[in-house]
């Protein structure tokens, strides 16, 4: 039997979306995505979204966290997507509860890597 929201609660208002990397088709480099704020936040899904990678190419992902959304980035252990490689319509997810594995930091972004040509991706994000 599945799991019931219990009386009164507003499954629509405990969820948030936003965007950490928007979509676009991203040269071989390193794209860092948007920090994302999860002050009184229990969590966040990363939905990272691959389309078309040319031959030869490779998409690398991954979460970091920072203290303050600007600096002292860093990766959060663990937090890594299988690396995709010529293909069309890949996707992943990657889960995150606030003060998982020790984590204090409040900001997150996604991070990909493309490796040796073109690819269209996004990453987008549902905090909780």
């Amino acid at each position: 039997m599945p799991a019931r929201l219990p009386g009164g609660h507003d499954p629509e208002g405990a969820f948030a979306t936003e965007r950490s990397i928007e979509p676009d088709n991203y040269a071989a480099g390193t794209v860092n995505g948007q920090a994302i704020n999860l002050n009184a936040k229990r969590g966040a899904i990363f939905n990272f979204q691959v389309g078309t990678v040319d031959a030869g190419g490779t998409v690398d992902g991954k979460l970091q966290a920072s203290p303050d959304g600007s600096t002292g980035w860093a990766d959060i252990s663990g937090k890594t997507i299988t690396q995709i490689t010529a293909s069309d319509g890949d996707g992943e997810l990657l889960a995150f509860r606030a003060g998982e594995g020790g984590e204090t930091d409040l900001y997150i972004r996604a991070v990909l890597t493309v490796a040796v040509n073109n690819v269209d991706a996004s990453v987008g994000v549902i905090t909780y």
